[in-house]
């Protein structure tokens, strides 16, 4: 990614990161156990990204005699960065046989990361074009492999578990970073070993890691945007579903005789934790009026399919799914 490009990115980003973290200051506990684990993640992440680029490196070593700062915090940054992410992944899933594997390879990498800080050190710096390419091809060859092998699959799976909707969508643009750090880290890793062998620059066109690292930086600001925001965007979903919940509940307090005692639409219903208020509401009265279906005329095979949904015992969120369905089939 270009200078004149990246930059502005650049200065977005720890805009909003700002903008979050007084907000958590504000908020203690947003400071407080665990969650530190993911602000220095997203303080290390923020550093690896906007530290991108050769001239970014050049510019900044400038600053520092020569000593390769830049790379070196990019290096260890990854490490501690993927080091957090690791032991969260540990607690959610103990007891992987690919964790012994994964242990070996972020020791390795600590111990390649001061070999390498320690080589280009010796290398004066107008020297250190091969060598830095090859020690970030030696990075991540270690550390694609944990983002292939755990990592994205294990952060998908932790969002097809998560029920509210704003966390799930973070747990996606999780996956969805170390995803784009895959393609990033498989390109770099072939431009190590072209240069390791010819010497010279491979020709590959910048527009696949600039690409990826702009899905890196989406990702990035997503994990920024606290969660609350991010429900809304569910919304208009959430009320789809309370509108279709509540043409099933009116059919089956048609069908029972029973008095209308459904809620009038309202403004207060703008509010999600209300709207979240109905949709339960709406639910737990479809089940217990869908029981005496079966004693009208009519209305057996709803209520035999409605028993049948109360006793097998799914997660609420299936079970309102399956209420949806069968909602859909009702005229």
């Amino acid at each position: 990614m270009t200078a004149d490009v990246h930059l502005p990115f650049v200065v977005g980003l720890w805009i909003i990161f700002a903008i979050v973290l007084v907000r958590g200051i504000r908020r203690p506990s947003l400071l407080q156990g665990p969650a530190w684990y993911g602000w220095i993640q997203l303080i290390c992440a923020g550093l690896v990204f906007s530290l991108q680029g050769e001239a970014v490196e050049e510019g900044l070593d400038q600053f520092f005699g020569g000593f390769p700062v830049t790379l070196s915090i990019k290096f260890f940054g990854m490490l501690l960065w993927f080091g957090l992410y690791y032991l969260i992944i540990k607690r959610v899933f103990p007891n992987r046989g690919i964790y012994t594997f994964i242990d070996w390879i972020l020791i390795s990498a600590v111990g390649i990361g001061i070999a390498s800080v320690l080589w280009l050190v010796s290398i004066s710096p107008e020297d250190r074009m091969i060598p830095r390419n090859i020690v970030t091809a030696l990075r991540d060859v270690l550390l694609v492999m944990p983002a292939i092998l755990l990592f994205v699959p294990a952060t998908i799976r932790i969002a097809q578990r998560e029920r509210i909707p704003g966390l799930k969508v973070k747990q996606y643009a999780i996956a969805l970073c170390f995803g784009a750090y895959a393609v990033v880290g498989l390109l770099n890793i072939q431009k190590g070993v072209w240069f390791a062998i010819y010497g010279e620059p491979t020709g590959i066109s910048s527009i696949v890691p600039t690409l990826a690292l702009l899905v890196c930086l989406f990702g990035f600001v997503v994990l920024l945007i606290p969660y609350r925001w991010l429900t809304r965007l569910y919304y208009p979903t959430r009320l789809r579903l309370y509108a279709r919940l509540r043409r099933l509940e009116r059919n089956i307090m048609v069908q029972i005789g029973a008095p209308e005692e459904l809620p009038h639409w309202s403004f207060r219903f703008l509010n999600g934790q209300e709207l979240e208020l109905q949709i339960y509401r709406t639910t737990i009265n479809i089940l217990d009026y869908g029981l005496l279906l079966p004693e009208t005329q009519g209305g057996e095979q709803l209520g035999e399919q409605l028993r049948q949904l109360a006793t097998q015992h799914n997660s609420y969120a299936m079970l309102v799914n399956q209420l949806r369905m069968l909602s859909l089939c009702q005229k």
